[in-house]
């Protein structure tokens, strides 16, 4: 994949998706790596980041948080309490951020009440400060949903 997208000019890819797959009908679960384990996305989030970024491709790990369906998914609520957070979800993204993916890209659900781009909780708290990333963040195509997202 990296040289087809070096061929084209491209030097951020929108990929890998990693998000467990937790609805048997879900939409986009062929392109998440790890199907419903956590552990095997979390391995091959790694691979594929190392492989991707060794050629000057950033990789931009997605759909942070809870975008395990597609349906709906400018409007649903994803419910998610703390612990099945870091025991289940997280896991492939902190592989992600330890292999030193460039980027995250946030969801368009809501998270606990909240956007997913405009959560304080998820991008502040939960990302840079538990998980440690220090990359950039970048939104889905319409995920930002008003001003003072900024501060997230």
């Amino acid at each position: 994949l990296r040289h087809e997208f070096l061929a084209k000019g491209v030097n951020v890819a929108l990929a890998p998706g990693v998000n467990v797959a937790r609805i048997a009908r879900g939409g986009r679960n062929a392109e998440y790596l790890g199907g419903e384990s956590a552990h095997l996305a979390s391995r091959m989030a790694a691979t594929y980041i190392e492989g991707m970024q060794s050629t000057g491709v950033r990789a931009t790990v997605k759909h942070f948080g809870f975008n395990n369906q597609e349906t709906n998914r400018n409007y649903y609520n994803a419910r998610v309490d703390e612990r099945t957070a870091f025991e289940v979800y997280y896991p492939p993204f902190e592989a992600a951020f330890k292999a030193g993916v460039a980027a995250v890209m946030c969801a368009y659900n809501l998270v606990n009440g909240t956007y997913a781009c405009g959560s304080k909780e998820l991008l502040t708290r939960d990302l840079r400060e538990r998980l440690g990333f220090d990359g950039f963040v970048m939104s889905d195509w319409w995920a930002v949903h008003g001003f003072g997202y900024q501060n997230a």
